[in-house]
């Protein structure tokens, strides 16, 4: 992969990536280090900086939540949380 490239595909920080999803930078480095369920996900290194490309995000997630999804899973107690604050939003009639 040549810098245009690299540059052309959203490169971030992984701390910016975290920001992005909500997660701790440590997170995703741990990601980038060791992986998830096998997939660890790549980074490049730009004048000295590590970035991870959007495409490579978006892989990274399809592969580890094997559904194509491009956003981290939630926890199962997440999950809780998001489905009691849809059903408050609901009831006070703002969704």
């Amino acid at each position: 992969m040549n810098l245009s490239d690299l540059l052309n595909d959203n490169p971030q920080s992984p701390a910016e990536r975290a920001r992005s999803v909500g997660k701790h930078m440590s997170t995703v480095w741990r990601w980038m280090l060791h992986g998830v369920r096998g997939v660890r996900l790549p980074s490049h290194r730009v004048g000295g900086r590590r970035v991870i490309l959007q495409s490579d995000w978006e892989t990274f997630f399809a592969k580890v939540n094997g559904d194509g999804a491009t956003e981290p899973l939630h926890s199962a107690t997440r999950q809780r949380e998001i489905a009691a604050a849809e059903r408050a939003m609901d009831a006070a009639g703002i969704l």
